[in-house]
């Protein structure tokens, strides 16, 4: 076999700081803290995401030799996370603390008792899952894929179907919209009752006269209305079409890979998006952060099997669906100056921007723009100014564009820069943007890991090529 290019040897810790950086993510992922207090576990959460997002920046994955071992360190980080949550979720409980507990959603809905009888239902299904996974087999992966999905359908049952009414304003604001546009109104234009709001806008009452988020948003709310009546059911769905397209993403490794462990990989990957602890909250709350994943995952399946156009469909649906997403845009155009791709993206973009922009300018943008940047400092949130507020001081203003002119410095100067370093670089960008905002949480960095995983998945399948060419070589 012909020795690859010693460049390429020369930083083998690229994939496994990536790795680490999303593994760091999980960790804050598992606790569910009060909301509206500060506690020591935000402070916790906040040091993590800053190293995570400190050692995601200086990874450079594709730069690493192939990297075999991914499907056994998914595997234990999958198993490993699950039993961390199990555990945190007993202590917390065995203490009185049910709010607090992991996925605090079910013990705020259900009790401790409904609690412990999911937790054994899933413990059953994961052991199963793990069984069918390790096998590799044809068969055993579809199964072990199937399994995962059955685990996260049970999960949005109990908090979507058993709930139907949670309080939480994200979920007034979306269903009043999306019921809007059905109806043929503009979302923009509204009123909302909004019979509960965070403390922090009781002054609001109960007529709510903004609807901050970006149109493609209201695609899979829709979906959920029109399907089972709740717009939460269309962000779960997208949960998983991530895990899906994670699979499929993996299944387009070459044929000099060996398949066992390549349909081993798969079933991992799409476990990873669909039995990540988060993502139950992320249902129980209406939060759309699942639909972004989904999106994504689509755009990294896409551009791997060459489909420039649908690639673009997907990144200009993700670009017209939240504001912060068009920090994509440089890495995108670092990636690639293919003129299908970047039409296809304008077009789509403008399609589902344009009719609500060209019916009430103004509305438009007190909604979207600026409203969330009137909004106040959130004490209580993931962001480096609420962790220095905790030690009685605020950050230096000039930290933050310090810190995101370098991130652009060592981003630009980064070759090659494909698939993989494009995710990575959205994860890092958008992580950046959240830890220096005014207010940020949780939901917002499930976005980021979920980047960052669909980073490793493209750096092990272009590793795996490299390995065939040089075989063929």
């Amino acid at each position: 076999m012909t020795e690859r290019p010693g460049p390429a040897r020369s930083r083998p810790s690229g994939v496994l700081l990536l790795l680490l950086a999303y593994a760091l993510f999980a960790v804050c992922w598992t606790y569910q803290a009060p909301r509206w207090s500060s506690n020591d576990f935000n402070i916790l959460a906040i040091l993590l995401i800053t190293l995570a997002t400190v050692l995601a920046a200086v990874a450079r994955p594709s730069a690493s030799p192939a990297f075999p071992a991914l499907p056994e360190a998914l595997l234990g980080f999958l198993v490993a996370q699950r039993i961390f949550q199990q555990l945190s979720r007993a202590l917390w409980s065995s203490v009185g603390g049910l709010a607090w507990a992991p996925v605090g959603s079910f013990t705020y809905y259900h009790g401790f008792h409904q609690v412990s009888q999911f937790d054994a239902e899933q413990i059953l299904l994961f052991l199963v899952f793990v069984n069918l996974a390790w096998k590799g087999t044809k068969p055993a992966a579809a199964a072990a894929i199937f399994v995962a999905g059955a685990m996260a359908v049970q999960g949005m049952y109990y908090v979507i179907a058993l709930h139907p009414q949670p309080h939480m304003d994200v979920w007034y604001m979306l269903k009043g919209g999306a019921q809007r546009l059905m109806a043929g109104g503009n979302p923009y234009t509204g009123v909302y009752r909004m019979p509960w709001l965070p403390p922090v806008h009781k002054e609001v009452g109960l007529q709510w006269p903004w609807f901050p988020y970006w149109p493609g948003t209201l695609i899979p709310c829709i979906v959920g209305l029109l399907g089972l009546d709740d717009v939460r059911w269309g962000t779960a769905w997208s949960t998983l079409a991530a895990g899906g397209c994670a699979a499929l993403l993996v299944l387009t490794c070459g044929a000099g890979v060996e398949r066992r462990r390549a349909r081993r990989l798969a079933a991992l990957a799409a476990a990873v998006f669909v039995l990540a602890p988060e993502v139950v909250s992320m249902w129980a709350w209406a939060w759309t952060e699942p639909f972004l994943v989904g999106l994504c995952a689509g755009f990294a399946l896409a551009w791997r099997n060459g489909r420039r156009g649908l690639a673009g469909v997907l990144f200009g649906l993700l670009i017209a669906s939240k504001q912060h997403a068009v920090v994509f845009l440089l890495p995108a155009l670092m990636m690639t100056r293919d003129r299908r791709f970047w039409i296809a993206a304008g077009l789509t973009a403008l399609a589902v921007l344009l009719p609500f922009i060209a019916a009430n300018p103004r509305e438009f943008y007190t909604d979207t723009v600026w409203f969330p940047l009137s909004l106040p400092w959130r004490p209580e949130g993931l962001t480096l100014d609420d962790l220095c507020s905790r030690f009685g001081f605020h950050l230096p203003g000039f930290v933050a564009p310090v810190a995101l002119l370098t991130a652009l410095w060592v981003m630009l100067r980064r070759r090659p820069f494909g698939l993989p370093e494009c995710l990575q670089w959205c994860g890092v960008l958008l992580s950046l943007a959240f830890l220096f905002a005014k207010c940020a949480y949780r939901n917002y960095f499930h976005l980021v890991g979920a980047l960052w995983v669909l980073a490793l998945l493209a750096a092990w399948l272009e590793s795996q090529d490299g390995e065939t060419a040089d075989e063929r070589g």
